[in-house]
């Protein structure tokens, strides 16, 4: 999933597939299975709409399974997002660093969402808090566009240009 390629993103999901058929209570592979359908309609690579539904329901099972589960609310937040009920999926994204202060992905997702419609210094931080806790993560180049973003709509174009 993480070769942001359509071919591998639908192989990725045939695996998380086949792992919530074998485990109905595996909540990661719940969350795996709705950043897919996220996937599918971010890149728009499927009809929008039926995707956004698939992620929002693929992570609310992840979430009836293992409320407890980081990256369950991650998966939320992202769907949420993809939605438009942006304090909704602040909340989430909120949730899954709570719960793991260590969980870089939720950090960048904070960072992500809060560098296009929330507050940019928080998406800097979120940022800058992601990439020091993974840095050589698959969605490093993630990680640096959320900064430059929120530089962006601070005004510092020279140091967003940098970090972009």
């Amino acid at each position: 999933m993480y070769r942001f390629d359509k071919a591998d993103n639908q192989q990725a999901t045939r695996f998380f597939e086949m792992a919530v058929g074998l485990d109905p209570t595996f909540s990661r592979a719940h969350a795996g299975l709705s950043f897919t359908h996220f996937q599918n309609a971010f890149q728009g690579w499927a009809e929008r709409q039926p995707e956004v539904d698939s992620a929002l329901k693929a992570a609310g099972k992840s979430l009836i399974v293992d409320d407890r589960d980081p990256a369950a609310h991650w998966a939320m937040g992202r769907a949420l997002w993809l939605r438009g009920s942006y304090d909704q999926s602040f909340c989430e994204l909120e949730s899954s660093v709570d719960l793991s202060p260590n969980f870089a992905q939720g950090h960048y997702t904070l960072a992500f969402v809060h560098s296009q419609i929330g507050d940019p210094g928080t998406a800097i931080a979120a940022s800058d808090q992601s990439r020091d806790l993974s840095p050589f993560a698959p969605m490093l180049f993630g990680m640096l566009g959320a900064r430059a973003m929120a530089l962006v709509r601070q005004g510092n174009f020279e140091e967003a240009a940098f970090w972009g």
